[in-house]
Order: C-alpha cells, then structure tokens, then sequence
C-alpha cells in the first residue's frame, strides 16, 4: 500500500515539473530583438521605450530588405514593465524577451542615470546577462535604431553583434554586456563602461566628416564623427550611418563623460583586452613621416595599487609587441642599429597617451582601468575597502606607467632599400 502511495506522489510530482504551464507557441510570441530607452521628451519624468521586433514570415522568405524583416515601436510609459505591457496592445503578442541581443541607450537618459530601467532589467527573467549594451553619442537610442540601415547584414540585430564581438579586432570601443555593467556598478571597484554609439551625418559628399588634426597627432574619434565621405540625402551609397567608436564613462548610473578612440585603445590595453591593431609613429629618423606597426600585447598588464594616509600610488607595466607593416621614410628599421630608435619612439608614444588618458578619467573621478580591484587586495575585508571613497583617492592618485615595446617581426621584407632619386 505504502508503494502504492509513493508510486502516485511520484507521479504526481512528475507532472507538476514537466514546466510546461507557461508555455506559449512560436506564433503567439513578439520576439524582441533590440531594445532602445530614452528620456521621454513629450512628458516629463517619462521613458520612451523603442522595441525592435523580429517578423517571421519576412526573416522566412529571401531576398528582404532590412527594414521589411523588423518593425519599430515606441512606447512613452513610467516604467520599463508598464511599457512592456502596453506593447502588448499594439503588437498583439506576448513581447519575449528571450532573443533581445542589444539594449540602446540615449544620451539624456544615460547622463540623467540608469537607476529607473536597471532594477526591472535585472529582474526579468527573460532578460540576459549577455546582452550588450551601446550609449549613442549625442543622440537618442530611437533616432539611431530608426537610421541603422545595414546592407551587409540583413538583420539589423547581427551588425551590432558583430560589430560587438569584433571589438578586439581594433579596440576603438570596449565591450560590455548587462552583466559586466551591473557587477562594476554594485562592486565600486571600477567605474562602468559601455561602447558609444553615434550617427554619421555625411554632411558633405566629398569632405569626410571629421575634425582638422595635425599631421604629426595620433587622430581621434567619437562615434558619429568618423572620417566617411556620404551623402545625407543618398544614405545608401554610404552604408548605414550608425557607427560605434569610443567609449561612454559612468560615474555610479550617471554617464559623466567619453573617451575617444585612441583613449579607448589605451585602457583596453591596461585592462589586458587590447589584442591587436595598427598604431602610428612619428619616424625618429625623418620627422614629418608616420611609421606604422601592429601592435599587441606581450603579456598582461602588470597593476600595482598602495595605498598610504589616504594617498594612493598606482603603477602599470605594460609589454607591447609589434611588427612593421610601413616605412614610407625608408629607413632601415630592420636592422639592429636602427631597431632601438623606433622602439623607444613607440614607447614615449605609448606612455604617453597612457597618461593622456589617466588624466582624463581622474578628471572625472572614473577608475575605467580597474585600479580599485587591485588596492582592495591591501585589506582584510572587503567592506573595510567599501568605506573608502575609491573615486575621490583615484582623483588624487599618483601614476607610475612603464611600457616595455619589442619589434619582434618585420613583415615580408627583412631590409627596407630607399627609393633611388634622379
């Protein structure tokens, strides 16, 4: 009789895990794919929530054009949960969350603070901590989901996904997904950091959108003003105007500042995520003339943190490898006497914007390197750290940054011969 009993409730038990209760068809889904947040400018103390929302039967057939497989919508409510909901009124769906690669974020919103759509973020359970995340430059997250019109890619969420992935291919943009947002938001360790996102204007068809720079300066950039010749009127012969380069800085939930490209590149190499990319040089033989080498790291960074009465004294040591890949001087860079120069010369260079950058961030209290993971080594506890005010003793920190650099390749020429001149 007891096995008898024990034989139901296990059936019984059986059936009530199965999980199926909440299931819900293919079809009687609204799969959103990207989804973009601003600060609503029609009511005060509102969002507006724009959803991007995948179309089945145009992702089925072939030969659809971006804008026919995703249709946009936005929603002015008091909280991200209210607007979810009425979506479902327009959309005659339930809104899933399940495929949502890509959360945008205006540039109102992120410097008046994220607090109002984190909490309800972080508690879907639909949501992912892998979503990445882009802040646009200057510009709401509607206006640059409504002018992001990819031709390579069909489905718009896929450019920025890999254009996400990609970022170690040059490092002018970081990569950070919801998770890695909130921990260094709650942690206090580090300052948060999301890959900034802009619309190219292609103000004139033939002069590139771009600042006037010094020949002889490294060029800098922010997302929305990179050197593309376009046409605003003929987007299409341009490609889509949306863009990531740079990176939007945040002090707490409130964006408090950029960094352009080569900054970005700076503190991804002292964060240990710079992979590789093409850095130029003034030619310590000829000034006037950019030489120009592929770069990587050697091993990871070295970060030292010490802390004394308050005072805080932060050290990096970095070891860049490099390879030739232009000598428009022709000197002989190959060569054992010649070597050193050019690696000195990346190295002042390195350090250089190593500190250009530290200084920025200090300005605006932001440990975007992760300093603070390091000086909280020198406690016992971590709330015995947590009592410090990191970003006020990173603003009066003192730097010590030493780069080591080493040719290690030459290309396909092993010996550069000048060009003969009549």
């Amino acid at each position: 009789m007891r096995r008898m009993i024990l034989a139901l409730l296990l059936l019984v038990f059986t059936l009530l895990s199965v999980g199926c209760f909440g299931s819900r068809e293919t079809d009687e889904n609204a799969f959103v794919l990207v989804v973009g947040f601003d600060k609503s400018k029609r009511e005060t103390g509102k969002l507006d929530v724009t959803f991007q929302i995948a179309v089945p039967r145009a992702l089925a057939t072939e030969g659809g054009k971006s804008e026919d497989i995703t249709i946009l919508g936005t929603i002015t409510a008091d909280t991200l949960a209210e607007a979810r909901s009425m979506q479902n009124s327009g959309a005659a769906r339930a809104p899933s969350w399940s495929h949502t690669k890509i959360i945008i974020i205006g540039d109102e919103l992120a410097k008046q603070g994220l607090g109002q759509i984190l909490g309800p973020i972080m508690r879907f359970r639909e949501v992912r901590g892998s979503i990445l995340l882009i802040v646009v430059n200057d510009d709401s997250a509607q206006n640059f989901m409504k002018k992001h019109n990819p031709k390579i890619d069909v489905v718009p969420t896929r450019f920025y996904e890999t254009m996400l992935l990609a970022s170690n291919e040059s490092s002018y943009f970081p990569r950070t997904n919801l998770h890695e947002f909130y921990t260094r938001l709650k942690e206090g360790c580090a300052a948060p950091i999301i890959a900034l996102g802009g619309i190219n204007k292609f103000e004139d068809s033939i002069e590139p959108t771009r600042r006037k720079t010094s020949p002889n300066k490294v060029d800098e950039f922010e997302a929305g003003n990179l050197p593309r010749v376009g046409n605003a009127e003929e987007p299409e012969q341009a490609g889509t105007p949306a863009e990531i380069m740079g990176t939007a800085v945040f002090h707490d939930d409130k964006m408090v500042g950029i960094l352009n490209s080569q900054e970005t590149r700076m503190m991804e190499i002292l964060r240990g995520k710079f992979r590789q990319g093409f850095y130029s040089v003034e030619d310590p033989v000829m000034p006037g003339v950019q030489v120009t080498l592929d770069i990587r790291l050697g091993e990871r960074p070295k970060l030292t943190a010490e802390l004394n009465d308050g005072q805080a004294s932060l050290g990096a040591e970095v070891f860049i490898e490099a390879e030739i890949t232009n000598l428009p001087s022709g000197t002989n860079f190959e060569m054992e006497e010649y070597r050193p120069m050019l690696e000195e010369q990346l190295t002042r260079a390195l350090e250089k914007s190593i500190m250009k950058m530290l200084d920025r961030t200090q300005a605006m209290q932001t440990d975007v390197v992760g300093f603070g993971y390091v000086a909280r080594t020198n406690f016992r506890t971590y709330d015995e750290f947590m009592k410090l005010n990191w970003p006020e003793i990173y603003s009066q920190a003192e730097f010590q940054v030493k780069v080591k650099t080493k040719i290690r390749r030459t290309g396909l020429m092993w010996k550069t011969i000048p060009n003969k001149v009549d």
